[in-house]
């Protein structure tokens, strides 16, 4: 259920034109929004959208949630139809808001994560790393194949037209900043987890 989230976020499930209807509040005569939308409820978490979805059958509760300003969801699942998840999901939610919704975010010896980002990319597509960006573990998980094979794939997405930050956040002691890449003819989201000596622990990339 939460990939199913991910994906509808990522534009992998509906056309545009067809996610914002699905994701915009249904009004009532008066212009009152309804917390409504088309198969979704919505409200504000900590000044947050999120979006929701019940699911009950004989003896079972199930609610998803999902915030698109982190691409992060949840989901809760239950044996019984007795009880109420309230308080589960008020503990829950958290976790998918965004950074400073939650944990702090460590301070980064280094430049910003759109220029750390820029210039990985550049580094992949080239096949040429300052391996002294990297991590231990990351420089032994990028062996020499492994980079080839990496530069030929971002060869292919060609010249990289603009980098956005979309959020954040604080993972095990690290910074996690999620970023929009935006190529001619594909986008893409990068995750980049550093630690705070600014060394890269990972340069995550998967297509929108």
């Amino acid at each position: 259920m939460v990939k199913w989230d991910v994906a509808l976020m990522n534009g992998k499930v509906l056309k545009p034109e067809s996610y914002r209807l699905m994701t915009t509040n249904r009004l009532l005569s008066n212009g009152t929004a309804t917390g409504y939308c088309c198969g979704l409820g919505k409200k504000e978490v900590k000044g947050e959208t999120v979006f929701w979805h019940n699911g009950e059958a004989a003896g079972f509760l199930s609610r998803t949630e999902f915030c698109p300003s982190t691409y992060s969801a949840l989901f809760i699942t239950v044996n019984t139809d007795s009880v109420s998840l309230d308080d589960l999901i008020e503990h829950l939610e958290p976790s998918i808001l965004p950074a400073d919704r939650r944990s702090p975010v460590p301070k980064i010896d280094g430049p910003e994560a759109i220029v750390v980002a820029k210039q990985l990319f550049a580094a992949f597509q080239q096949g040429k790393i300052d391996r002294t960006l990297l991590s231990s573990d990351f420089n032994a998980y990028l062996t020499a194949d492994k980079l080839d094979l990496a530069s030929s794939s971002f060869k292919n997405l060609g010249e990289l037209k603009s980098v956005e930050l979309v959020a954040t956040h604080e993972r095990g002691g690290m910074a996690d900043s999620t970023l929009d890449l935006k190529f001619e003819k594909a986008e893409y989201l990068c995750e980049l987890y550093r630690t705070p000596d600014g060394i890269v622990q990972e340069f995550l990339m998967s297509a929108k």
